[in-house]
């Protein structure tokens, strides 16, 4: 009995077996038969860079920032505006990662990336998910492993081992090391598991109104992951990244989720941050479909989760993070303020950017621009002359230091600054200008009157507002 026992089970192994490689290898569509059995949507090596993230990995090890979650992960954090702090990053994301995926996928890679950081992304939704979608994501575009196994064990699903065994008894005849990953032109994928997209969302669907229904399975997915992270040394925070605010709208118990996930961070004396309570970003400029950041909203959204690490100061500043490159990163968000007309915090990241950094010639360049504008003509003399010392053949610095010599009435030496530029760069249109009106304020007319009619002869396209009001102070001056 029991061998009739053993050769109904072969027999039923082997017709399972069978079964599997047929339906998983008769297609419909995009789709094999055994995706439209097991309700597989995902199709392999497309959406999201799942295969060309997961092979370009090996070539990481030690980084400083590791980022993990699902795709607001991946199209959330600009690897550019982290690479100016002078670090490595590495983007584990992948499309509806949930918690207990990428639990596994964080114990597969620790050894190998060994982050000093990990960044964990939670989208409040992610919470709900039971992890088949994310697995059926990773199983096709990733390495077998021993995690994948246990991955496939802890989500719980027949779907999951109907897959793991297809994928297991197809990888003699499809490798992952052959695929090749299909691209997309809404899509372009950057070094380091960024996928970037210039898309820009119209913004007319959000999702119907509803609440997230929170899965205790994965809340508990992410105290695991918390410890994991700590147990093994390294920092940790959670961060929700921006949406629409007409889709914040739309999930009921937004507050209440991500007041979940504060408790959380509480409990485990680390942070979070939730960047739909501290930055406002444009629907119509900053998204890439109704929950995703496009490439402009990523990039403002980085800045600013940089600017709170950076001030925060318990965890950039453990790092091998270089002060030229945190300088330069400061100077250029103090460059988008002074854009905006936030001066004054501008005035603050200019000279933070050059305490950590006094030579950063942007940061005093425009620190300077940004006194002259505040009627600080002292202060901005003392920047330029300082440039001045660090590059003395910048005509631009010439210039502005003969402005700011000008505004505080010293117009003999204002008149030597303006006339060193016209000599090297005749062409440098705005001098001949500043030069007249300086004349003009010592009381030589004439020689004004000049230089005025230089200047509009030679006045570029990014001054011609001005010709035809000089041309009516020339008849002024004539009278």
């Amino acid at each position: 009995m029991i061998k009739n026992i053993l050769k109904y089970s072969v027999g039923l192994l082997a017709t399972y077996l069978i079964l599997l490689l047929g339906l998983s290898n008769v297609y419909i569509g995009d789709y094999s038969l055994l995706q439209y059995a097991i309700d597989d949507r995902v199709q392999p090596y497309y959406y999201g860079h799942a295969l060309q993230r997961f092979r370009e990995v090996d070539n990481y090890k030690d980084v400083d920032i590791l980022f993990i979650g699902s795709s607001h992960c991946y199209q959330s954090f600009d690897p550019a505006v982290f690479a100016r702090l002078g670090g490595t990053t590495f983007n584990l994301g992948s499309n509806s990662q949930a918690p207990v995926n990428t639990y596994y996928i964080l114990k597969e890679y620790w050894e190998q990336l060994n982050p000093k950081l990990v960044i964990f992304e939670l989208y409040p939704n992610v919470i709900e998910l039971d992890g088949l979608e994310g697995y059926f994501e990773l199983l096709p575009n990733k390495r077998l492993s021993w995690e994948t196994v246990g991955m496939t064990v802890a989500v719980k699903h027949p779907h999951a081992i109907n897959a793991f065994v297809s994928r297991l008894i197809n990888a003699p005849f499809r490798p992952v090391e052959k695929a090749v990953q299909r691209s997309l032109t809404s899509q372009e994928y950057r070094a380091g598991g960024y996928v970037y997209s210039k898309i820009i969302y119209p913004g007319d669907q959000f999702g119907d109104k509803q609440a997230v229904n929170l899965s205790e399975k994965q809340i508990e997915y992410v105290h695991e992951i918390i410890s994991f992270i700590k147990e093994h040394g390294a920092d940790v925070i959670l961060v929700s990244a921006p949406l629409p605010v007409e889709r914040v709208a739309a999930i009921t118990n937004y507050k209440e989720t991500t007041a979940l996930f504060g408790s959380i961070a509480a409990e485990h004396d680390i942070a979070y941050y939730d960047f739909n309570q501290t930055i406002d970003l444009p629907t119509s400029e900053n998204f890439r479909d109704h929950h995703h950041l496009n490439a402009n909203g990523a990039k403002v959204f980085s800045y600013a989760l940089v600017d709170t690490l950076l001030a925060v100061h318990t965890t950039l500043e453990n790092y091998d993070i270089d002060p030229i490159h945190a300088s330069d990163l400061i100077s250029g968000r103090a460059i988008a303020a002074m854009s905006g007309g936030q001066n004054e915090a501008a005035a603050n990241d200019f000279t933070l950017a050059l305490e950590l950094n006094s030579n950063n010639s942007k940061a005093l360049f425009n620190r300077g621009l940004l006194e002259i504008n505040n009627g600080q003509f002292e202060k901005a003399l003392n920047d330029f002359v300082r440039l001045q010392l660090i590059d003395p053949t910048d005509m631009r610095v010439i210039y502005n230091r003969g402005v700011a010599l000008q505004r505080l009435g010293r117009l003999a030496e204002a008149e030597s600054e303006f006339n060193k530029v016209i000599e090297s760069e005749p062409s440098f249109s705005e001098a001949f200008y500043s030069l007249a009106q300086t004349l003009e304020s010592g009381g030589r007319i004439s020689e004004a009157i000049k230089m005025y009619e230089y200047f509009i002869s030679r006045a570029d396209k990014r001054l011609q507002q001005l010709i035809e009001p000089v041309k009516a102070h020339i008849k002024e001056l004539r009278r």
